[in-house]
């Protein structure tokens, strides 16, 4: 049994951004701080290729006379989220690449909020829809409820034979979303 000391240390360990509102310019900040001798230096940081519209990390050197211990480096982390950031719990697992050996495969740091709206959305996604014959009506239904009215002028759909109709409802602050099949696509 043996123990490895760690070359660094993060405080926080994690970014918690908690409650954000969708499109709340907010950011939070971790310091990686050297703690052996050898030195640390941060080679990249990769969000991975899902999250480069919803997360954004970039780090910085502290200036030396900044840091705790003389001759340990320092640096901050600066995690942003983007516009593209879905509503919802966010979770993610960025990398940090130093160039500690060891470590090869990166550092995970985990990232956490809970992304928040004007508007909620029930179900929050439409992701399977049925089988539908020729004119069927109602095959997925979604309803939008919004903090202020509400006024949806165009929806489209992406998927052959399917329409997307906005239908109002009784109050000014829902909207209801229904997908029908074109009486003209072909069973199945």
């Amino acid at each position: 049994l043996f123990t490895i000391e760690p070359e660094f240390e993060l405080d926080p360990k994690t970014f918690e951004f908690g409650d954000v509102r969708k499109g709340q310019n907010i950011e939070r900040k971790l310091l990686l701080r050297q703690l052996r001798q050898e030195p640390v230096e941060i080679t990249k940081i990769d969000v991975g290729s899902t999250l480069k519209e919803a997360l954004e990390i970039v780090y910085e050197k502290r200036p030396d006379n900044e840091w705790a211990v003389p001759g340990k480096p320092e640096y901050w982390l600066t995690a942003r989220l983007l516009p593209g950031v879905r509503v919802g719990e966010f979770r993610a697992y960025p990398r940090i690449f130093t160039n500690v050996a060891r470590l090869d495969q990166g550092l995970g740091v985990g990232v956490t909020a809970n992304i928040g709206s004007f508007y909620t959305m029930t179900p929050d996604a439409m992701i399977r829809i049925p089988k539908a014959t020729p004119g069927q009506q109602n095959i997925a239904m979604a309803t939008v409820k919004s903090e202020q009215s509400i006024s949806l002028e165009n929806i489209t759909l992406d998927i052959e034979g399917l329409v997307a109709e906005l239908v109002p409802a009784q109050d000014a602050n829902t909207v209801t979303i229904r997908i029908d099949a074109d009486p003209s696509i072909k069973p199945g």
